[in-house]
Formats: structure tokens, sequence, C-alpha cells
């Protein structure tokens, strides 16, 4: 079921967001004159079809793999010798301008399309982690900037932070670099003595593999909780922590002597720990015991990595806000995201060119897959989430110059504009199948990574 549910949740993205692309060139082809010949959902052999007003056949395909824009373009070899009509609706016929204009607007509705689903969320309003942060460990750059448990960060460089989500994605913004950090104390609830300290992320980087080392781990911020122990809430049977003798309403208050400062902190340390002995502080009632536990090292199935695993679900109390923004202001904070995941999506991509990010942050369609299932099967906000970083990563991906893309013909309107005439067939011929090589390569790599996630390499 849940693989069936993960195949599905992959087709709906993929045919959702294949048809918002293809939708904008198909609407732009439209303003300026194009004769559009058939629009397809899919691929392959034609299942149905219907003809509009304007001649355009709508079509669904046998593969729902995409979808694809066929218009009237006299470079086609198969294109019958054209007729004067014929030539007031051919798109190669067209100025510069319209041409660029139907290229661009095929990312351009996707970008727009991921903004529209941040505005609504905004708009809605969801509970997200706020930016409140646990004590850092010590040796950390939080720690050495002063940052302080219980604090909230609201600032980091220039940008503002009002979430835990917008911490994040600011320090990638930023990472490798010397920046700054501002925080305010809990009682400062509208910043007025907040202070700014310098923050040193140059040892933050992607050069490791996203899926079993986070680039920010090293930076010691992470969700405040509650002060106290952690509940446990659950003890499975024939656990490590069944045999331990821990039980359903113990309250874990501190590891190794050291005292726990939240269910994150907790978790973490008993990842960290597989193999290892440890011995837990243990409340129980008015009474405190101390329980010794050989934690058990278990391989994650989604890193593949071996963690530790004592068999128990805990309880714990993040610190909650409530998200929701006015009409102008969700607008501005979704093209604000957008514009935050833009630019770190294109960085990350050029310090892989250059060797300073590991190719392992390329994902292909089995992780893809694997997180729109989990995603659909946690609830709609987290998929709509999903869909629009997807439609962000899809519009920006088209927008690369690279041939065969959308941005390589760009590239070549470009050209065209500095130069007064357009590159010659073969050039172009040339530049595709380049292009196609370096897709096909790139592919390769994502789904090697793929397939090593799969199976734990």
């Amino acid at each position: 079921m849940t693989f069936l549910i993960t195949l599905l949740a992959f087709a709906a993205t993929l045919e959702l967001l294949v048809v918002i692309h293809e939708g904008g060139h198909f609407l732009a082809a439209r303003f300026c004159g194009v004769r559009v010949i058939r629009f397809s959902v899919g691929f392959g052999p034609i299942l149905w079809k219907i003809r509009g007003k304007s001649g355009t056949e709508f079509a669904l395909s046998l593969l729902p793999l995409g979808g694809y824009v066929k218009m009237l373009d006299s470079r086609d070899p198969t294109t019958p010798a054209l007729t004067a009509k014929d030539k007031a609706e051919d798109f190669e016929g067209k100025k510069l301008w319209q041409r660029a204009l139907i290229v661009f607007a095929g990312p351009f509705m996707n970008l727009l399309f991921a903004v529209l689903i941040l505005w609504g969320i905004g708009f809605v309003g969801t509970y997200e982690l706020s930016s409140r942060v646990a004590a850092p460990p010590q040796g950390t750059p939080a720690a050495a900037a002063g940052v302080q448990g219980g604090q909230y960060v609201i600032g980091v460089g220039d940008g503002d932070v009002k979430t835990f989500a917008d911490l994040q994605m600011k320090l990638l913004r930023v990472a490798g670099t010397e920046s700054t950090i501002t925080v305010r104390d809990a009682a400062d609830k509208t910043g007025e003595h907040a202070e700014r300290y310098p923050i040193d992320l140059r040892s933050v980087n992607f050069k490791g593999d996203p899926n079993k080392t986070n680039p920010l781990e090293n930076v010691g911020l992470i969700p405040w909780q509650r002060d106290g122990a952690v509940p446990v809430e659950e003890v499975m049977k024939g656990s490590a922590a069944e045999s331990a003798g821990l039980r359903k309403g113990d309250q874990i208050a501190s590891v190794n002597g050291n005292p726990v400062t939240g269910a994150v902190m907790l978790v973490k340390t008993l990842r960290a720990s597989g193999g290892d002995e440890m011995t837990l502080g243990v409340k129980r009632g008015t009474d405190t015991v101390s329980v010794k536990i050989r934690v058990p090292e278990v391989k994650d199935p989604k890193t593949g990595k071996n963690v530790g695993q004592i068999g128990i679900r805990v309880g714990g109390f993040p610190d909650v806000v409530r998200v929701r923004l006015g009409p102008w202001d969700s607008l501005t904070a979704g093209v604000g995201k957008l514009w935050d995941m833009s630019v770190l999506t294109l960085r990350v991509m050029g310090k892989m060119v250059v060797g300073e990010a590991s190719v392992k942050n390329l994902s292909g369609p089995v992780a893809i897959a694997d997180y729109a299932g989990q995603a659909v099967q946690v609830g709609l906000l987290p998929f709509l989430l999903f869909l629009s970083m997807m439609s962000i990563s899809l519009g920006i991906l088209n927008l690369l110059p690279i041939p065969v893309l959308d941005g390589g013909y760009l590239a070549m309107y470009l050209y065209e504009l500095i130069v007064g005439r357009k590159p010659s067939e073969q050039a172009i011929g040339i530049a595709q199948r380049a292009g196609l090589l370096l897709i096909l390569f790139v592919t390769l790599i994502a789904l090697m990574n793929d397939v090593t996630r799969l199976f734990g390499g």
C-alpha cells in the first residue's frame, strides 16, 4: 500500500507540475498568435483527445510521465510547406521577444505556482516551530557567538527570521561565510533589546552526503524545548528499553550524568550512541532511578546509516508559533521564500561544479517519489510544501543555460539579440547534443545516489 501511495503521489506531482509548465508555454503561444497543434498530458499513444475552437488538440496519452506542447514550427522537418496563413502562426517566424516570452513562460508558471501555494499557506495560517533555540553545545559557532538557550533568533545577516524553517534557510544562504546572528530574550517580546553577534559559519559546507550529515549540524542551533525531563510515552515490546526496565510514564532526566535539555537532544544522543552502554537518570513517580542500557545499533532505512535505537517513543514540548499573514504579507513572504530557495539552489549547484559541494546533493526520481509519498501520507500541508519546493526546483532547473532546456533556448535568443543573427543550425545541433549528454550524465549520478540511499550504501 505504501509503495502504491508513493507511486501515485509521484505521478500526481509530476503530471501537475508538467501541466503547469506546459500550460505556461501554451498560454504565451496563444497570446503571441502561434498555432498550438497539440497539448498532451503524458507521452506515447493517445488515449483520449478533443479539439478546441482554436484548432488545438487536447490529448491524454498513455504514459503519465510528463507532457508536451507541439506548436507550428517551420524548423520541424515533418512540417509541410507553409501557406501565408501558416506563416503568420509559425513559432520560428515570430519576433525575438515573442519567442523568448513563449519559452520563458513555462518555468515562470512553475515559479508563480510555487508562490501561490506559499501565499495560500501563509494566508490560511499554520503552526510552525518557533525560532527559539536550545543551549548550543560548547565549541559550536552558535556558542562562540554568544547565543544562549531559550533565546529567539530573529535575524541572520540582513534577513529577518520568524520560524525555525526561516532560520534554517537563512543559515544555509550564508553557509561558508562569516555573518551575524540577532537574538532576543524570551521576555523581550518586541525585540527592543535584541543583540546582534558575529557568527563564523565558514565550517558549514555542502561537501558531505546530505542524507548522512546535516550541513547545519555543527552550528549548534536546535529547536528549544521546555526544561525538564523527557517523558516516555511508549516502550516497544522486545526492545532494549524493555529489557533494561524502562516503563511507560518514566521521565528521562539525564544521560551519563548530563542533564537532558529536551527530546531533540535525547534522540540525537541516543542515535549517536549505537553500540555504547549508557546510564539514564530516570524519574519514576517521586523516585529517581538509574537505568543501565546498551544501545543497539540499527540501520536507518531512509539514510542507510547505522544509528542507535533503544525502542521508545518520547513526548516533547516543542515551542510552536501560529503563522498567519494578511494577503499582501503572505504574498511578499511567498516571494521571499522563492528567492531564498532559488539562491540556495543555484549556490549549491555552483559549488558542485567547482567541487565545493558533494554531488550527493543531487536527487533523482526514486528519491523524489519517496519524498512525495512521505509528504502525502503526513498530510495536505506537507504535500503542498513539497509541491511548492518541487515547482521551484523545476522552474530553476529549466532556466539553466543548458541546450535542450528552456534556459538554453533563452541563451540562444540572447546571442541573436547581441550578434544580430541566429546561431547556425550546425552549432545548435552540436550544442543540443552536448546539452543532452550533460543532462543524461547528471541524471545517471542522481539515479546512482538514489540506489545508494535505497540500499544503504
